[in-house]
């Protein structure tokens, strides 16, 4: 996609957005004094299977222009990698990762 690196990455640390993209999330946002950088939380709503539990994320990774990952609840990783083409950004699949186990 041509883009510019920033702007993308404005577009996936913005958390807010998820509901916008997602039917199955609500009220995403990051805790009051927070933002997109490593260690800030965020919380947020997903209705699935008649329920609709509020989840608990930490941002592991905050590189503006490279790099944006969350992890929800301990449970998946949400990552959003960004590679650089001199003018042009292609964006990785955002992509869920169960955690390694022992």
């Amino acid at each position: 996609m041509d883009a510019d690196p920033a702007g993308v990455y404005r577009l996936v640390s913005d958390v807010a957005a998820v509901s916008r993209w997602s039917p199955s999330a609500s009220e995403v946002a990051f805790d009051e004094g927070s933002g997109p950088e490593a260690g800030a939380w965020l919380g947020g709503r997903n209705r699935r299977d008649g329920k609709e539990p509020t989840t608990r994320s930490q941002v592991v990774r905050a590189e503006p222009g490279g790099m944006f990952a969350y992890v929800v609840c301990a449970t998946a990783r949400r990552r959003a990698p960004l590679v650089a083409l001199a003018d042009r950004v292609t964006r990785n699949p955002s992509a869920r990762q169960a955690p390694r186990r022992g």
